[in-house]
């Protein structure tokens, strides 16, 4: 389940750099960084982070599985 962790913080990273850049489009109104209205950053950004949630929890509750717990005890 490595796998899905390490997509769950891809996603996760993606989301904040949105964030920060959702910010500082605010913050400076002449960037829009290619997208018309600037609220459209912070719902990629929160589509991702909740991706990420999703994968996190995901991967904790598929850990929590008796054939998880069989596979650790045999290495």
């Amino acid at each position: 389940m490595k796998i899905l962790k390490w997509v769950g913080w891809a996603s996760a990273s993606i989301g904040a750099v949105l964030i920060v850049l959702g910010t500082i489009s605010q913050l400076i109104k002449s960037i829009h960084f290619g997208v018309q209205h600037n609220f459209s950053i912070f719902i990629a950004a929160s589509s991702f982070l909740m991706l990420a949630l999703v994968l996190f929890i995901g991967s904790k509750n598929c850990c929590q599985d008796s054939c998880c717990k069989e596979e650790k005890s045999k290495e």
